[in-house]
């Protein structure tokens, strides 16, 4: 048995947290593990109740923040000093970049004989002015130099942290992909059924959606105004659903509202053209009834919720960066797409041919289901915790 402290910076809807859920429910009656998360940000929603039926030690810390503060990650650091010089562990696995950066330091100072990092996604591109960038990635190397695995979610971003940022060599980098519980026979037209009923849909409309924190670097706003104009050329009924929360749900109520797009917000309207459900606890019921999940992200890491939706038989259309290109094969399990202006046309070609996007839809769950195994990810957890 290791003693294992596991760093995280919130336990908010999400991939890295679901994720997190996986590993802890597996693992935490063969270690002793003490899980150390920051406070979730305005208009996130927390899942920090669910990690309490495991009966593990748990510590929130209002230090451990998103944001940079030197004040903050002082106090954060001789926190984290308290904590590990009373539970002494053998392992330290960190997730995410502020944990990965202060978590990782302090156990180095004090000689924890094994540091592990994941990332979920790189901060390199897409959230910080250049220079930031630059100086992140120093530190990056650095805390590399002192970690003794570093878990990458899919090839192109080991090959983003090895070759192109060049933060650590390919021997101490191991891919670990992500997986999910889910499985296909759990999706069925009959919680399709209930859930259209919900949101007062009929039974032609075709769903899409996007699913994520409602931030900017997911660019929610470039889908709203692609929306407003396939309405506009699409002879099919089409209802957008917005899926998540976040500090910009009310700009983007106001923008589609704008457009004279007819909004719902939380509760059913009739014959709503965007739906705001702001988080759903019931994606079996969401993935079960949705025809196209599309993402418009400015940067990605490993998306959940492309592995989900291709369980499920749903088709996904998304940009061409981050983890996504590995995740689905263009043209067969979903579409993938280079520059914004693009998305418009190829979301008015599946329209016209429904079947294509459940063909599309089929051919990912077959590959999602030999690609993302859950138990092949924890045997490779396993490996590492033992």
């Amino acid at each position: 048995m290791s003693r294992i402290i596991i760093i995280t910076n919130r336990l908010v809807v999400g991939g890295p947290s679901v994720h997190l859920k996986q590993l802890i429910k597996n693992f935490s009656n063969k270690h002793k593990i003490f899980l150390i998360y920051g406070p979730p940000s305005e208009g996130e929603s927390s899942m920090e109740d669910e990690f309490l039926e495991f009966g593990i030690e748990m510590k929130k810390l209002k230090y451990l923040k998103k944001s940079f503060n030197v004040y903050n990650d002082i106090r954060l650091i001789k926190v984290l000093t308290g904590i590990f010089n009373d539970f002494k562990p053998d392992i330290v696995h960190t997730h995410t970049f502020k944990p990965g950066l202060t978590g990782r330091y302090v156990a180095w100072k004090l000689n924890v004989s094994k540091i592990i990092h994941t990332y979920h996604g790189l901060i390199f591109k897409g959230y910080f002015s250049n220079i930031i960038a630059s100086f992140l990635i120093i530190i990056d190397r650095f805390l590399a130099s002192k970690t003794h695995v570093i878990i990458t979610l899919s090839e192109s971003q080991k090959e983003a942290i090895v070759n192109q940022y060049k933060i650590t060599d390919k021997e101490k980098a191991r891919i670990i992909p992500l997986a999910t519980s889910y499985r296909p026979e759990d999706f069925t037209k009959e919680k399709a059924a209930l859930f259209r009923n919900k949101w007062k849909l009929d039974k032609d409309s075709q769903i899409i959606a996007q699913v994520g924190r409602l931030a900017d670097v997911k660019n929610v706003s470039l889908m709203i105004d692609v929306f407003h104009e396939l309405r506009k050329k699409s002879k099919t009924k089409v209802v957008l659903f917005i899926v998540g929360d976040g500090e910009l749900k009310d700009i983007l109520i106001d923008q589609a509202q704008s457009l004279h797009l007819k909004v719902a917000n939380g509760v059913a309207r009739e014959n709503a053209d965007v739906v705001f459900t702001s988080w759903c606890k019931d994606l079996v019921a969401l993935y079960s009834a949705m025809n196209l999940l599309v993402l418009t992200s400015k940067n990605e890491g490993t998306p959940l919720n492309i592995i989900e939706a291709n369980i499920a038989g749903v088709a996904v259309m998304a940009p061409r960066v981050g983890g996504i290109g590995d995740m689905i094969l263009d043209g067969e399990t979903g579409i993938l797409y280079d520059k914004a202006n693009e998305i418009e046309d190829k979301l008015l070609e599946l329209l016209k041919n429904p079947q294509n996007i459940i063909a599309l839809g089929n051919n990912a769950s077959i590959y999602a289901n030999q690609k993302y195994s859950l138990q092949s990810m924890l045997k490779e957890y396993e490996k590492l915790y033992n």
